[in-house]
């Protein structure tokens, strides 16, 4: 890994028990079981001054550490090298959905949450979610809006031919998409009549279309599933955005048939005004 910026010293200290229980009071502590090709565990990051953070290692330790600012992301994983688990080359750092490039200048805000990850050098571009990556509290982006329906329209539309034309623009589509949450993804689907149609001639189509369409979704949705990123209160959320009897989906969530999740969507969210117009 290249190595970007100059290295400057930072000062981490281990404190006492009685100043930790005192910060522990203030934050919240939380792990991320190991998946996949990253082993990556959540560590809250308190800014105590203008200059200072505790950290939290999966080892239950605490630390609070003096950052000489400015400083960069390289400069801060070499001083947390003989703190966490991982040398300076293999950490990645991680917040907001974002990864922290080496050369940039960081300071964590008050109450920020860092993911540091141990990076798999076969596998440096992780596809894996992990906890923030894909936060149900943000909705989609007009942005998103736009790809989605590009995706959905294509798929219920073209011929296999065309299908195959357009495969570099789908995945492109896909790739921006990706850190949409599943039920947000599903909720802007199924909130626009035109969107509600394409899934119902996607679904009709069947065969290797419905199958890889499908397929994408049931990942999405089992990768948060694993880490916890379905819980009892999205799905309830969930239900009243799309306008579906939650005793429809809930079981179905619960016992990860996301195959039947979908079917149910389609079959039980009504269809409103002409929505007709739209199949094909």
């Amino acid at each position: 890994m290249d190595q970007l910026c100059k290295r400057i010293p930072l000062k981490a200290c281990l404190f006492s028990s009685n100043v930790l229980n005192l910060l522990d009071s203030l934050t919240n502590r939380s792990v991320l079981m190991k998946k996949g090709v990253l082993g990556c565990f959540l560590i809250n990051a308190v800014a105590l001054s203008a200059s200072q953070a505790v950290f939290y290692t999966e080892q239950g330790e605490e630390y609070l550490c003096d950052i000489q600012t400015p400083a960069t992301v390289w400069e801060i994983k070499e001083s947390l090298e003989d703190v966490l688990p991982f040398t300076k080359e293999e950490m990645l750092f991680i917040t907001e959905g974002a990864f922290l490039c080496e050369e940039e200048y960081f300071l964590p805000f008050d109450g920020q949450k860092i993911w540091v990850t141990s990076l798999d050098f076969d596998q440096p571009v992780p596809k894996k979610t992990y906890a923030g990556y894909r936060n149900y509290d943000r909705k989609a982006a007009e942005s998103e809006k736009k790809d989605l329906r590009f995706i959905l329209k294509t798929l219920a539309t073209k011929s296999i031919a065309g299908l195959l034309k357009y495969r570099s623009e789908l995945e492109a589509a896909g790739d921006r998409i990706d850190k949409l949450h599943p039920l947000r993804f599903l909720e802007t689907a199924f909130t626009d009549e035109e969107l509600k149609a394409y899934m119902h001639n996607i679904r009709q189509r069947g065969g290797w279309i419905w199958g890889e369409f499908i397929k994408g979704i049931k990942g999405s949705l089992q990768d948060e599933a694993d880490i916890g990123n379905l819980t009892d209160d999205m799905i309830l959320d969930f239900s009243c955005q799309v306008e579906i009897d939650l005793s429809k989906i809930e079981g179905l969530i619960h016992r990860e048939k996301w195959e039947d999740f979908i079917k149910a969507l389609i079959i039980h969210i009504p269809r409103k005004g002409d929505s007709d117009r739209y199949d094909q």
